[in-house]
């Protein structure tokens, strides 16, 4: 049976491609020639980061043996960061250095591995294992991640009105949502200011630019001249502008100028109380630039909040703008060991119906973005099914887990006793 054993091992790494990026040409073909010997497939061996983002696209690897220097304009450090964003294929990075400066370049590109020559082939061997292994469980992560999932969106059903604050984070495209406002309005005859420090959106606009219906300007160059235009509607009153309407969205994708901001902020605030229908502004800017207070004074007075959390991520609220409503944060650092230390309250907690110990992970994730290592999870599962809280029976290939009749007293009981304690602790009511 061993023999058996190893010829179905050494068919399943031949099926894995390795493409190997070196500007020396004698050290490339030699890594190449372990590598068959290991059982990996080598389709070539390139010499540039340019090569290497184009043969990456055209081979399609499994895994990159990437030298950090090489010839060319672009080193291995910044052809990996190109190849991480367009493909996703794993990197492991080849160098004759160790010191701290590149180890720092390097790690931000997320590597997989990290090898210093000379190395020998078992290193080698570990480091794709290694490597293949924690790629398949971050796309295994990357797919319970509501950031990743095709639709979780919350639709509104209603314009928008007087000021809204658009929160994103760096995953996030802004634009087509962008886009879609800007649509909405200029279909309704309703002239735009858009502001902006960067953007691509221009091209799809060109007619109503040319018209006038649009006006853009770039904040890095022209915040005083955006503002301006604003400041002359306020200074006409709403007398004169009773039929006319103003739709405004300010991006402040650079986030250094705090004071700008409140500035924009301010002047929405009293374009908005001439009328709800008279003007609408949408105050955009990137959540991860910003520092819980100054988040929660510049979400203060809003009418409506909109967290862009990913490719299609649409999480909407509006707070009641009279009752100082503004928006708290927490540090994910604190939310990880508030939801490890509680998490047999959420494990009780989902087991209100029939369940798999990978539902309980993702709603534990889509929740909190805290990802629980599955055997602390089927640990306690299989407790409560020591006890009798819990049976067990099959839903296609997934074990289900369901409480018993006593099993559900007992989980209402704990959940109870657990809540009264937390109250205890904290002096309050929760």
């Amino acid at each position: 049976m061993q023999p058996v054993q190893t010829k179905m091992a050494e068919k399943e790494i031949q099926k894995i491609t390795v493409l190997v990026v070196e500007d020396d040409h004698i050290v490339g073909l030699g890594i190449q020639s372990r590598l068959i010997d290991m059982g990996y497939e080598v389709p070539c061996v390139v010499a540039t980061g340019a090569n290497a983002i184009a043969s990456a696209g055209q081979n399609q690897p499994d895994i990159i043996i990437m030298d950090i220097s090489l010839e060319g304009e672009m080193n291995g450090i910044e052809a990996a960061a190109q190849i991480k964003k367009l493909y996703g294929i794993p990197v492991i990075f080849l160098s004759a250095h160790s010191d701290e400066k590149t180890l720092i370049q390097a790690a931000a590109t997320e590597p997989f591995a990290y090898l210093t020559k000379p190395f020998d082939d078992k290193t080698l061997r570990i480091s794709i294992q290694m490597a293949l292994y924690k790629n398949a469980m971050q796309k295994k992560l990357d797919a319970m991640s509501p950031a990743h999932e095709k639709t979780r969106s919350i639709v509104l059903k209603k314009k928008l009105h007087g000021i809204t604050l658009l929160l994103y984070d760096h995953h996030a495209n802004r634009f087509p949502l962008f886009k879609k406002f800007f649509e909405e309005s200029l279909s309704d005859s309703i002239p735009c200011y858009y502001a902006f420090f960067s953007t691509g959106l221009l091209p799809s606009f060109r007619e109503f630019l040319n018209t006038g219906e649009m006006q853009v300007f770039e904040l890095r160059d022209d915040h005083a001249g955006f503002e301006g235009q604003l400041q002359a509607f306020l200074a006409d009153g709403p007398e004169k502008k009773s039929p006319v309407k103003l739709f405004c969205l300010a991006d402040f994708s650079v986030t250094g100028n705090i004071a700008g901001i409140k500035s924009t902020k301010k002047i929405f605030s009293e374009l908005g109380e001439l009328s709800d229908t008279f003007f609408s502004g949408v105050l955009a800017l990137p959540m991860d630039g910003l520092e819980s207070n100054e988040m929660e004074i510049l979400s203060e007075g809003i009418n409506h909040i909109l967290v862009l959390s990913g490719k299609e991520n649409i999480i909407s609220f509006s707070p009641h703008v009279n009752n100082d409503s503004s928006i708290t944060t927490v540090s994910q650092e604190i939310m990880d060991g508030v939801v490890k230390k509680s998490l047999e309250v959420l494990i009780l907690s989902c087991l209100n119906r029939p369940v798999s110990g990978f539902d309980i992970l993702k709603e534990i994730n889509n929740r909190f973005h805290v990802v629980i290592p599955l055997a602390r999870v089927y640990t306690y599962l299989y407790e409560l099914e020591k006890n009798g809280v819990l049976v067990t029976r099959l839903s296609g290939r997934s074990k289900m887990y369901v409480p018993t009749e006593q099993g559900g007293a007992f989980i209402i009981k704990r959940l109870n006793e657990l809540t009264t304690a937390y109250e205890q602790v904290l002096g309050t009511k929760r």
